[in-house]
């Protein structure tokens, strides 16, 4: 009970309840926290992997390569016969940072584009997670990717009243085949190692 003799003495008890309730919330959520994790965390590989295996049918096994900071998930067939890749980017959309996936083959061409992760306006630029916008992205090359009314060539139909959103994924696949010349350079580098013996070597002049 808070008298009148002491009001000063009621607010530091207010104080000390109020920083007790926030700590044990803040407890109460990092074991929640703690407890879910794995198990969203798994449900995030399985998806990955489910979204790895559309976009790459023919491989049967994923393995994953790091160039740089950038993570390739390189597939195999079931022989062994390296078919493609499945690379990972974020763009920057009209609302915020726009997750996606594609997969190359080993000719250069994109095998499938899937967004992860977009929080894009409802109606407008959410479409980019629409089957026929994402379905314009497979079997095409590097100089496929512009949209069709700037670019006799190109190959993308954009979103009606969504031009930022389409754009931002059109740039985001232009990334993906930027990352994907890194992984053919890193493949043609350890091709040359392996007739390379060990030892030490010397350059002339």
């Amino acid at each position: 009970i808070v008298t009148a003799g002491f009001p000063m003495k009621a607010i530091i008890i207010r104080s000390l309840l109020l920083t007790v309730a926030a700590s044990l919330a803040a407890w109460a959520l990092s074991v929640t926290y703690m407890n879910t994790k794995p198990k969203i965390d798994a449900y995030a590989e399985q998806e990955a992997r489910r979204a790895r295996k559309e976009l790459l049918p023919e491989a049967s096994e994923f393995k994953p390569v790091t160039i740089g900071e950038q993570e390739y998930f390189v597939g195999y067939d079931e022989k062994g016969k390296r078919v493609g890749v499945c690379i990972k980017t974020k763009t920057r959309g009209y609302s915020g940072p726009i997750e996606m996936l594609m997969g190359l083959n080993m000719k250069g061409e994109t095998t499938g584009l899937k967004i992860l992760q977009q929080n894009e306006t409802p109606g407008l630029g959410y479409r980019i997670s629409e089957d026929w916008f994402i379905k314009q992205f497979i079997k095409l090359k590097a100089e496929d990717l512009s949209f069709r009314k700037e670019d006799p060539k190109g190959k993308i139909e954009a979103i009606t009243a969504a031009t930022i959103s389409s754009r931002a994924v059109l740039e985001g696949a232009k990334k993906l085949f930027s990352l994907y010349g890194d992984f053919l350079g890193y493949l043609r580098k350890i091709e040359i190692l392996k007739y390379v013996r060990d030892g030490t070597y010397t350059g002339e002049g």
